[in-house]
């Protein structure tokens, strides 16, 4: 049955089915009609799960900032309001052959922590809004946090051509904070009007946001990150990783953000829309500014991006920074461990609009360049190529000066396999200047390229595709875990009982939660194992009454672990602090 409630404890579980009705209570047995009614009814805390089949959609009115789905509610921090599909069901959102109005299918506009889980989006020519595409996370303008911790995940998002002078594509994120796109596979825009208009993924104003194993394709660019010169829609602080892309005409364009990560992401087998294969680009620094100093653009630009530990393969260039030297010269950037192979220039330079040099913008080294024609730079406002050897422009532009030109030994390029075989001059190439592990230590050596390990996967991390084309997760978002009192205060001979729960958000785990903690024992208390599988609620507990010398050890510190049947775990601490009820207690008052 569904369960409701005001708060995490009372959060509901929604089904949706085509057999359904809107007037149901909702329930697995008598489910709702419409993803609709789930987005207008759900509260923080709610996951609606949608069964087999296709949805039609309607709208009152187009508009490219507001879903035909958009939720009436936010969620919050541990209780999102999660869309579904039901374990490993096909769900198909578009829009309805009668309807004439368009915009955005799913997504959100200025409502908080929303979860899109698991469905295949399809785009009809016929509904397109003009700068916008099927999936829209729209904050307001004043950059508040109404639309903040929106999340996109194991989504298949079917774009399509549509020819038009304005910006068109799968995704679009504006004025949001901590976004997340995992795991969605997007393909189709092709080419509109022109590359980096017709992007899979569009952002502008996005912060704090992480966009990670998606598969791109057949896109004018994979991911364009925008803004506009000279004021504030610039991105920042926001890491592109684990990405595949290929057929695309650019493979990532940045053109208007600060302290970007480009890490591990493999781009390939770049296509010109154009005819012209000299337009095909791995990844691009670039941005023009009508102002005439760094103080007119200093709201916008690049500054501070890091390319790491990427593999860019058969593209006319490899890396390309060039556009007015205000946006480009704001701030230093890293260019390591990448491996850029078949390629006519692996790294180029300039020109800028106004002649100045752009050598000095960047930090190159300890990548590997194999089977390429010439570098490219225009020092001192000069255009110069640099054929082989390496060696050549490593002593001309003091550059690259660990970096080496050998076969990586990919172990099937042509197949699509850009992990490194043995004996690859590329294994433990480079100092971990991205920190990859996460410890801090950056002159350790790793890999040049994304791969570090077995475990490292680009792309996809489904077997069969994104979730909503029927693949199964093998890699899990980890349980979110809350408790009930988290901190108790209990005197010497009470009874206690803490509960803990842990909900799978992927619906498909089973969780496992574990309390642990010294002492306990010796106070009177038993430690029970909750199990469950999702999306129940698992449940772990600490019962006992505690002994007349509890007191001893207090306070107790009791750790709990909700782990998913992926691996995935989290953890949080209750407190238990025991009171001495032989201590003296005040005096009391003597009445009059």
């Amino acid at each position: 049955m569904a369960l409701k409630g005001g708060d995490a404890w009372g959060a509901t579980n929604y089904y949706v089915a085509t057999t359904g009705n809107d007037g149901n209570p909702g329930t697995s047995g008598s489910p709702w009609l419409t993803i609709g009614k789930a987005a207008a009814t759900m509260v923080a805390g709610d996951t609606t799960f949608v069964k087999v089949g296709t949805y039609l959609q309607t709208r009152v009115g187009t508009s490219r900032y507001i879903p035909a789905l958009n939720p009436t509610n936010s969620g919050s921090a541990g209780n999102p309001i999660v869309f579904k599909n039901f374990g490993s069901d096909s769900v198909i959102i578009k829009y309805d052959p009668a309807e004439t109005d368009g915009g955005p299918l799913i997504g959100s506009n200025e409502h908080a922590y929303i979860e899109w889980n698991g469905f295949i989006v399809q785009e009809t020519v016929a509904n397109y809004a003009s700068d916008t595409g099927p999936v829209a996370i729209f904050g307001n303008a004043a950059g508040g946090t109404n639309t903040d911790h929106c999340s996109i995940k194991n989504c298949d998002i079917r774009a399509v051509r549509i020819v038009t002078t304005d910006n068109h594509c799968a995704v679009r994120i504006e004025n949001a904070n901590f976004a997340r796109l995992y795991n969605n596979k997007i393909r189709g825009i092709t080419d509109g009007w022109f590359f980096f208009n017709d992007a899979g993924i569009m952002t502008y104003r996005m912060r704090n946001s992480v966009i990670d194993h998606n598969e791109i394709s057949d896109c004018g660019a994979g991911m364009s990150i925008k803004g506009v010169a000279g004021n504030a829609d610039y991105n920042d602080l926001d890491t592109l990783q684990f990405n595949l892309v290929y057929g695309c005409q650019y493979g990532i364009i940045n053109l208007a953000a600060s302290r970007l990560r480009i890490v591990q992401n493999v781009i390939r087998n770049g296509h010109s829309y154009t005819g012209d294969n000299t337009d095909v680009v791995g990844i691009q620094v670039w941005e023009s500014c009508n102002g005439t100093t760094a103080g007119t653009c200093a709201n916008g630009g690049t500054a501070d991006d890091d390319i790491i530990n990427n593999t860019i393969y058969s593209c006319y260039y490899g890396v390309l920074m060039d556009g007015k030297s205000d946006r480009l010269t704001r701030g230093s950037r890293d260019w390591r461990n990448n491996i850029i192979v078949s390629t006519t220039y692996p790294l180029k330079t300039g020109p800028i609009y106004n002649g100045e040099d752009l050598l000095a913008q960047f930090a190159s080294d300890y990548n590997d360049f194999f089977t390429w024609t010439q570098f490219r730079a225009f020092p001192g406002g000069t255009a110069t190529n640099y054929p082989p050897p390496l060696s050549g422009w490593v002593a001309a532009v003091s550059k690259d000066s660990h970096s080496i030109s050998s076969d990586p030994l990919f172990v099937d390029a042509t197949n699509g396999n850009f992990r490194l075989q043995t004996g690859s001059p590329a294994l433990n190439a480079g100092p971990d200047f991205g920190d990859l592990d996460g410890d801090a230590n950056t002159t350790e050596l790793v890999n040049l390229g994304p791969y570090q390990s077995v475990a490292d996967t680009v792309g996809l991390v489904t077997a069969g595709g994104a979730v909503g084309g029927g693949g199964t997760p093998t890699q899990t978002a980890p349980p979110s875990f809350s408790l009930v009192e988290p901190n108790r205060t209990k005197n010497e001979g009470d009874a206690v009982n803490f509960s803990a729960q842990a909900i799978d958000p992927d619906g498909g785990q089973t969780i496992t939660v574990t309390p642990t903690g010294a002492n306990l024992v010796t106070a009177g208390l038993s430690l029970n194992n909750g199990v469950a599988v999702a999306p129940t609620t698992s449940t772990g507990t600490v019962t006992g009454v505690l002994n007349f010398t509890a007191s001893t050890n207090s306070p107790y510190t009791i750790t709990w672990t909700a782990t998913d049947g992926a691996g995935g775990s989290t953890t949080a601490t209750t407190i238990l602090t025991v009171l001495d009820v032989s201590a003296p207690g005040p005096t009391p008052c003597t009445p009059f």
